[in-house]
């Protein structure tokens, strides 16, 4: 067994953490789009609504905060339901971003290679790939995706929906 600690890390592939920014600056896009859809849907103004938001913050409260707000404003239910598979895609997205931008890189001076843990350790394998832009890319392609469906959709709710009475 060679002495690892005289070894050179092996190098990240080119613009591999410039992707990592990208992904997470698209999810943090989305995140805004998903905060500010909800402080309109109860009649907040955009920095109101950012107050408002400040204090949900996992997905599932958000998911929770919208349901609420598309029932009581009585949008239609075939819309719900298209929303409610965008943000199902959003969890299963978000996922993938948590375990890219939060995720274990590890050293193989084997391969010389950085590869990336695709699960905790919940059995006796360790289940990795090499660390890879296209991935990055793959997803990075995908959040853009959904904040566009998803600002798309959210237009024609907003048109669908009871307008705001206030007491």
């Amino acid at each position: 067994m060679t002495d690892q600690s005289t070894q050179p890390v092996p190098e990240l592939p080119g613009n591999y953490m410039e992707y990592v920014g990208r992904v997470a600056m698209a999810w943090a896009t989305f995140q805004w789009l998903l905060d500010d859809a909800i402080g309109a849907l109860a009649g907040l103004d955009p920095l109101k609504g950012a107050a408002f938001m400040t204090n949900i913050i996992s997905l599932p409260g958000k998911e929770s905060t919208f349901k609420t707000l598309l029932a009581l404003r009585k949008c239609p239910s075939d819309l719900q339901e298209e929303m409610q598979g965008l943000i199902n895609r959003a969890g299963r997205l978000g996922k993938r971003r948590n375990a890219i931008v939060h995720g274990v890189l590890l050293v193989s001076y084997e391969t010389k290679s950085i590869l990336r843990r695709n699960s905790k350790f919940t059995s006796a394998e360790l289940r990795t790939t090499e660390a890879n832009t296209k991935e990055l890319i793959d997803i990075l392609r995908e959040i853009s995706a959904l904040s566009e469906q998803f600002l798309t959709l959210f237009h024609r709710i907003n048109s669908a929906v009871e307008p705001l009475t206030l007491p």
